[in-house]
């Protein structure tokens, strides 16, 4: 419906608008506001309307402009508008400039028509239960919204972790839960996983390599693994150490096919005092003899400068054929395990999500 309202005529509107009690959210009427019949431009107004009710108690609540330049507002009659049932006695619209002057319309005819069969407490108790029931729909939904696009996120960052880099060679080089894999040549009970701030904020494990607070060193030792002849790799770690930690060694242990222990040692870095102040990429390229066939990382914490025990922080190991080093990802074995994990992971999402963001347990 559309009335026109013309703030310099005085006369009441001949048309009425009829509500039903109880009413409210649904009902609404364009208002056209003009002055001698030409419409006002209402840029910077606002509109409101007030009434009394027939109790003679009163009622204001804001309209919204709809077209600025044609002077056009728009009002959605409320719940407390039509509470009660009887004609208004009062009822107009009030425009209001920027500066909070405003001059108000002439009066318009409502007539409230009683609702069947219910009482005003029934009235108010049912607009209650509805409006409740409305709102909490909306919380859900918005709940529902909000959980199936963290899914989604979710859902996304898997997938793009699932991206396969150059092959690792290290076995539980990566974020390694446990020290499996690093026990060849025997720790001796110094080596364990930890996390640090200086390592991705904490939010991945490395491996923590203690010495006994003498000048004697303790080693953590990779699992074989096999490597082309006379071929150029690369070895990638990042490193960190207490004060007291005189220094870092590598070393790539090897033998031939042939042999039946490692007898040849080939020393990548010596002696390297490290940062105790920020985590340090070590990227070292090498290449393999003429007769080795396998071999293993050995990462020695040189001992202690201090005669008090210090860590040697150590993580995210590559070993790669080639002279690049991709992404720091798992060994392929390692990857195979993740990729499982993932993929069960992925499953269980992607139906969360076509269920409509059921929640997890």
């Amino acid at each position: 419906m559309k009335i026109n309202l013309d703030i310099n005529r005085s006369e009441p509107v001949l048309e009425t608008i009829n509500l039903r009690q109880g009413d409210g959210g649904l009902r609404m009427v364009d208002i056209q506001i003009t002055e001698n019949n030409q419409p006002i431009v209402v840029t910077g107004y606002t509109l409101q309307f007030e009434a009394n009710l027939p109790s003679g108690s009163m009622v204001q609540h804001a309209g919204a402009i709809k077209d600025a330049t044609a002077g056009l507002f728009s009002y959605t009659f409320t719940s407390s508008d039509t509470s009660e049932a009887g004609q208004l006695p009062v009822a107009y619209f009030r425009l209001y400039d920027s500066a909070k002057n405003s001059v108000a319309t002439r009066n318009i005819r409502i007539v409230v028509d009683r609702a069947a069969d219910i009482t005003q407490s029934q009235a108010n108790d049912y607009l209650a239960k509805v409006n409740q029931l409305i709102t909490d729909s909306e919380a859900k939904l918005a709940a529902n919204n909000q959980q199936i696009a963290a899914q989604q996120t979710q859902l996304t960052a898997l997938q793009a972790g699932m991206t396969v880099g150059t092959r690792n060679l290290i076995r539980n080089g990566v974020n390694p839960k446990t020290v499996a894999n690093w026990s060849y040549g025997n720790h001796n009970g110094k080596l364990f996983t930890d996390r640090h701030l200086y390592h991705k904020g904490r939010n991945e494990n490395l491996f923590k390599l203690t010495n006994d607070g003498t000048a004697d060193e303790t080693s953590a030792s990779s699992m074989p693994f096999s490597v082309k002849r006379t071929a150029q790799y690369i070895f990638q770690m990042v490193a960190f150490g207490d004060a007291s930690v005189t220094g870092l060694s590598i070393f790539f242990v090897t033998k031939s096919k042939s042999d039946s222990a490692y007898t040849s040692t080939q020393l990548l870095l010596e002696n390297k005092k490290l940062s105790t102040a920020k985590e340090e990429t070590i990227t070292i390229a090498f290449t393999t003899g003429a007769n080795v066939d396998t071999g293993y990382i050995r990462i020695d914490n040189n001992g202690s400068s201090s005669g008090t025990s210090g860590a040697l922080y150590f993580g995210d190991v590559i070993v790669a054929e080639g002279s690049i080093v991709g992404s720091a990802v798992p060994a392929l074995e390692d990857q195979n395990a993740i990729d499982d994990a993932q993929d069960a992971r992925i499953a269980a999402l992607e139906a969360q999500i076509r269920l409509g963001g059921v929640e997890t347990s």
